[in-house]
């Protein structure tokens, strides 16, 4: 890519791409620190008047009217818009990719870490920009937007040129056990996509995952910058290397408020509810707030949110003091070490991630409340090695397996001060919330099994199903889904495999 500089704004842009373009660096604006200085984001935490001039610098330099741009609200998915005008003071809509053959429409995305993609035919005259982290990635954002442009403007895969543009690197992409069976299941091998360290943690290779997802679409003619944002925060604003404190390439300039996302989480669970004949006020909502800060939880709270869920008991600890008084109920529900169950009790009021007897006899010990700790006994449904809790994905059909499984379950409902009022369980990161059901299926009927040979417990609840599935989850039965990048998140940025 070349490096431009114009009046002080430094951008880059792909040297083949004969159409008006910049992906902008973090230089040339107006912004204070920690957001010097072009910073396009405005929920930072920037001066909303120090992105409004940067935005108009931007737009300046390129020589483009931002009053006709058209934007999306990312949400790290794989739907394309086809964009025909200008967005004219319409909230955008959730997209990842946006495509036009329209003269004088400029696409705008913003970025931090994830793979922008830009795509160009010069037979039909139609551009796009694809927005690509790994849940994109492994679910063919690139591909799925290449089939918008030939369903709309005719395009040929053959006659398209795309560049993938600066963004997170190989080397410095670390990533769960979870991402890494995604990609396997997308693209069949992890082979010169997944790279082990010493230490045997995992690195994605985005560049290359994206580059051969466009292949196998039929795009040969791809550009890669080769340029990696995690390592060049001189340059570029990094999401995963700032930790979040750190500018944006803007959207828009509207932000979607999180009361917004409140609302439209509820809709979906509603018109779930629909789907399946049930009652909506069947399903609570638990916002998992990791990585959220008390300003944000107020505002969800605000919105009507009550549940909140915290993954970490160090950040819980750290957090939740400055919420008392709040009138919140507080869900672990992330892995526990035996040794911080004395902390769980403290912190929290419902535990969803109960997985070993000596957990559930430390609870037991610690809780100190009138009242039984409601517990949630998680179980690996699915039977991926990187999820926690017992083994139940054999529960049906192997009898040993369920002859322990029932052994532990009696035990721990004999034990004092623990109400077990229902499973949690974690379903495979898939490209499609369907290929969830099974799962979500298979953990309705242990309950329901679990319900008739131990009549004792109450086993009222299910929580199962999160941002990528709770619809599905919902059809199936969940009494409880695990919301937070939905909820919390305004623009798409900061994905992490998690709720």
């Amino acid at each position: 890519m070349d490096r431009i500089t114009v009046d002080g704004l430094v951008y880059y842009r792909f040297s083949d791409l004969p159409v008006v373009h910049g992906v902008f660096t973090r230089h040339g604006g107006v912004s204070a620190p920690p957001w010097a200085s072009l910073n396009m984001g405005g929920t930072v935490g920037d001066d909303p008047e120090a992105v409004r001039r940067n935005h108009a610098l931007m737009w300046r330099v390129l020589g483009i009217d931002g009053a006709r741009r058209y934007t999306v609200w990312q949400v790290h998915g794989v739907d394309t818009v086809v964009a025909t005008e200008p967005l004219d003071g319409r909230s955008p809509i959730q997209a990842d990719a946006i495509v036009t053959d329209r003269p004088g429409l400029p696409l705008a995305m913003r970025f931090a870490d994830c793979v922008p993609i830009l795509l160009y035919d010069p037979v039909r005259g139609a551009v796009g920009i694809v927005h690509a982290g790994w849940r994109g990635t492994v679910a063919g954002a690139g591909p799925r937007a290449v089939a918008a442009m030939r369903k709309a403007f005719g395009s040929r895969p053959a006659d398209i040129w795309a560049g993938i543009g600066p963004s997170i690197g190989p080397e410095r992409y670390q990533v769960g056990e979870e991402v890494v069976d995604a990609v396997r299941a997308a693209f069949g091998t992890v082979e010169g996509l997944v790279r082990r360290a010493a230490d045997g943690s995992a690195y994605l290779d985005l560049w290359t995952a994206n580059r051969r997802a466009l292949a196998e679409a039929g795009v040969t003619q791809v550009e890669v910058a080769g340029i990696c944002t995690a390592s060049r925060t001189d340059e570029f604003y990094s999401h995963r290397a700032e930790r979040g404190r750190t500018g944006r390439w803007r959207r828009d300039y509207a932000a979607m408020t999180i009361a917004a996302n409140v609302a439209r989480v509820r809709a979906r669970m509603a018109e779930a509810c629909a789907r399946a004949g049930r009652d909506p006020a069947g399903v609570k909502l638990v916002a998992v707030s990791k990585n959220r800060a008390p300003a944000a939880i107020l505002e969800a709270a605000q919105a009507g949110v009550t549940d909140f869920g915290e993954n970490r008991v160090e950040e819980a600890g750290a957090k939740l003091p400055a919420l008392q008084g709040a009138g919140l109920t507080w869900h672990m529900v992330g892995h526990i070490q035996s040794r911080k169950a004395r902390d769980v009790t403290a912190l929290f009021d419902v535990v969803h991630s109960l997985d070993s007897v000596r957990l559930a006899q430390r609870l037991s010990r610690f809780w100190e409340r009138e009242a039984p700790l409601p517990v949630l006994l998680e179980v690996n449904v699915s039977g991926e090695a990187s999820k926690y809790g017992w083994d139940a994905s054999h529960w049906r059909e192997r009898r040993e397996a369920r002859r322990a499984l029932w052994e532990d379950v009696a035990t721990v409902i004999a034990l004092p001060n623990l109400d077990v009022c229902g499973l949690m369980t974690m379903a495979p990161i898939v490209p499609d919330m369907e290929q969830a059901r099974p799962v979500f299926a298979s953990l309705r009927a242990l309950r329901d099994a679990l319900a008739a040979d131990f009549p004792g417990a109450r086993w009222s609840a299910l929580s199962m199903g999160m941002t990528d599935d709770y619809p599905v989850a919902v059809e199936e039965g969940a009494t409880m889904v695990r919301i937070g990048r939905a909820i919390f998140e305004t623009g798409g940025e900061g994905e992490t495999p998690a709720q």
